[in-house]
């Protein structure tokens, strides 16, 4: 109906005789078969979009309330269940969080309460010991003024003199300790300048630059022969011997 209005609309008569010849009828049926094409086409391309959009809405829809298991694919949350799994996913991570931060404040409390406690010990050990010594020096006082000082004077200087001794003995020991502890070091340090030299010698020359290092070390003067090279009288000897079967070959 609607290509019978669209070819009414038009006047397809061109030679005005009142009818339609071949060509105008050809032409008639071709303008008929363009506007149905046409309009199918239309048709057809309105679905696609109406279909599209149904698509996307349908997508919107399933992402908003989920799609359950289907066709072997795993089952999909919606927007407020993914939502609220959220919310209950950081709700107990703050607790969790909130639990930690409580653990984590009585644990500080504790070692605090346990320093408190070690500090007031202390304290009080010390003044224990405060409380001693002036209760020895009120004593020492006390037998100075009543014997007049005769024997507990003569007591007095006597643990003086020997504690006097000690620091004595004890300055003298660490002094000769320093004085050992720097001949140990000469002596090793003179050994590995010993070995360096021997690196870069021959055979022969090691053995005498070893023989007068073990001469040395019994004379206690190890350091004095690492700074004494090798005679070049033995060099020449020992060249000679080296190179003597050469010469022959």
């Amino acid at each position: 109906m609607f290509i019978a209005t669209v070819v009414r609309t038009v006047d397809f008569d061109f030679n005005g005789n009142g009818t339609l010849d071949t060509f105008e009828s050809i032409l008639v049926n071709t303008v008929a078969i363009s506007v149905f094409i046409g309009a199918c086409l239309g048709i057809f391309a309105a679905g696609i979009k109406i279909v599209r959009f149904f698509r996307k809405a349908s997508q919107v829809y399933d992402h908003w309330n989920g799609v359950p298991a289907h066709d072997g694919q795993p089952r999909q949350p919606g927007m407020v269940e993914t939502q609220n799994y959220l919310v209950q996913t950081v709700g107990e991570l703050n607790q969790k969080l909130d639990d930690q931060a409580l653990a984590t404040k009585k644990t500080i409390e504790e070692q605090a309460e346990a320093t408190r406690a070690s500090l007031e010990a202390g304290s009080k050990r010390f003044d224990t010991q405060d409380l001693l010594l002036e209760e020895v020096r009120a004593q020492v006082v006390t037998e100075l003024n009543r014997n007049g000082g005769s024997s507990t004077k003569d007591a007095a200087h006597n643990a003086l003199r020997v504690v006097g001794e000690m620091q004595a003995s004890q300055e003298a020991f660490y002094a000769q300790y320093k004085i050992d502890q720097a001949a140990s070091r000469a002596e090793w340090v003179g050994l590995f300048g010993i070995i360096r030299q021997m690196i870069s010698l021959s055979p022969e020359e090691q053995l005498q630059l070893w023989d007068n290092a073990t001469q040395a070390y019994i004379q206690a003067s190890i350091a004095k022969a690492a700074e004494t090279p090798v005679t070049p009288a033995a060099t020449v000897t020992t060249t000679t011997v080296v190179e003597t079967p050469s010469s022959a070959a």
